[in-house]
């Protein structure tokens, strides 16, 4: 065999077995966290928006690398649309905070005097420092109108050197939990 054959036959042999050996993509989604039950509130709530940035809508898990830089694993991917996978999780948190028969599923339709609920991120991914950083607003919309608008800054540790996707989901899922605790206070203190 001519070496100029040989070689291109060992370049395709070499690029077929690394298509070979790709690990799995695993996908993961964001969970309910516990957290603490809240009795007094008696009105309807429903989360029916929420915004991220355009770096964070990906199929992958996205790290922030560096202040400018930002890395995607494709070997970890969302379940759902990462918006989607936001609202049933802090849905879901505030099931469990305030009770089911007073949140609503961000796609029911909600009675004239539900409290409509706005999350909008500006952050929400770990960071070099080994947290997990969200940063953003929240906003209480009644009729069309804002009632209610309060700034959101959640910073949760992650295991020391556990950098893994399932270590990335699991402190998401915690800082939703903690919008959740403080929007549901909001929400019985009105």
């Amino acid at each position: 065999m001519p070496p100029l054959k040989r070689l291109a036959a060992l370049l395709l042999a070499a690029t077929l077995t690394g298509c070979a050996h790709a690990p799995p993509v695993q996908f993961f989604t964001l969970v309910a966290a516990p957290g603490v039950p809240q009795t007094r509130y008696t009105g309807t709530a429903q989360v029916t928006a929420v915004r991220i940035p355009a770096a964070l809508d990906r199929t992958q898990l996205v790290r922030e690398a560096s202040t400018a830089r930002v890395e995607m694993d494709d070997g970890a991917q969302w379940a759902a649309p990462l918006e989607q996978l936001i609202a049933d999780a802090l849905t879901q948190d505030l099931q469990q905070r305030l009770g089911a028969n007073h949140v609503l599923a961000p796609s029911a339709v909600g009675a004239d005097e539900t409290v409509h609920i706005r999350l909008d991120l500006l952050r929400f991914a770990p960071t070099p420092d080994k947290a997990v950083v969200l940063d953003g607003s929240y906003s209480f919309l009644h009729a069309g109108q804002v009632i209610h608008q309060a700034p959101l800054h959640v910073e949760i540790p992650t295991s020391a050197g556990d950098s893994s996707a399932q270590t990335q989901a699991q402190a998401m899922s915690a800082a939703l939990g903690a919008v959740a605790e403080r929007i549901a206070q909001q929400l019985v203190n009105r």
